[in-house]
């Protein structure tokens, strides 16, 4: 079973012209470890006499040095993000995202689409083609191959474990009721029950559900990938070596409406973001 904590940018309390959602993918298994090395970096992190009261890593603070983080030095507040964007590697997570322009997409004629239901989308889309691929690679070990007859008894089990264990929980940031009720329509419009006879076994748990992030280690982890993916969009170059730890482990990502006008730079991390979701639908 996989957990899926999502979280965006909220860009609306920022001058950044970008929507982003991003999801963290997380085994089961890998929770724990997930758990005692954000303990461990709290514990290095907040002073003794703050420990009771602290409540989160909030990406923005923790970067601009407000709020829990204030007065604390530069150095030590991105030491502590450099060892939190660690534990992505270290857990093997996947990181997925969708991205909306807010500027181009005033321009559309579906201007007055909401861009975080927009973002979510696009991240529910990704997480179940990341999920598609991971079951292939389950089933079929990674073989690309066409797999032999001899072969297919060996796999039937695989086949078996792969696509009744495939198991994706959507956690989602605590929102007001209104963005709520979007998204949880927008969720039921992927995740249909299953029916004999139409359609294939849901990959998604039967509901989605909403927690607080102060005390959801993964949507914390999801704030901070929303953070900097955002600031990296926009060109900001003072967050670059943070951006640098999460895109080897962006899974997928798709920016709306389709950009045109970007930076050199930018244009080349797209693309080569683009280049992962292709790999992730033709599952090479």
């Amino acid at each position: 079973m996989h957990l899926a904590y999502l979280d965006d940018s909220d860009t609306k309390a920022k001058k950044f012209k970008w929507q982003v959602m991003s999801g963290v993918i997380v085994e089961d298994k890998k929770f724990k470890l997930i758990e005692i090395g954000m303990a461990s970096i709290q514990e290095l992190l907040v002073p003794i006499e703050k420990q009771a009261k602290f409540e989160e890593f909030h990406a923005c603070e923790l970067y601009g040095g407000y709020g829990a983080f204030e007065g604390m030095e530069q150095e030590k507040r991105f030491n502590a993000i450099r060892r939190l964007l660690e534990l992505i590697a270290a857990a093997e997570l996947s990181v997925i995202y969708g991205a909306v322009n807010l500027d181009r997409l005033q321009s559309e004629v579906y201007a007055s689409a909401d861009p975080l239901d927009i973002s979510f989308r696009v991240c529910i889309e990704g997480i179940h083609r990341w999920a598609d691929k991971h079951m292939t690679e389950l089933i079929f070990e990674g073989r690309k191959s066409i797999v032999p007859q001899s072969e297919i008894q060996a796999i039937v089990p695989r086949f078996v474990d792969g696509w009744f264990g495939q198991l994706v929980l959507l956690i989602m940031d605590e929102c007001d009721r209104k963005i709520k009720d979007t998204l949880h329509k927008s969720f039921r419009s992927v995740r249909l029950p299953f029916k004999f006879g139409g359609g294939s076994l849901p990959i998604f748990h039967d509901d989605m559900y909403f927690g607080d992030s102060r005390y959801s280690l993964g949507i914390q982890l999801a704030d901070l990938c929303s953070y900097f993916i955002a600031r990296h969009l926009e060109g900001d170059e003072e967050i670059e070596s943070f951006y640098a730890m999460i895109q080897p482990h962006i899974a997928f990502s798709d920016i709306h409406p389709p950009e045109t006008n970007l930076t050199e730079s930018q244009s080349a991390s797209v693309m080569s973001e683009s280049a992962q979701s292709k790999d992730i639908t033709s599952g090479k």
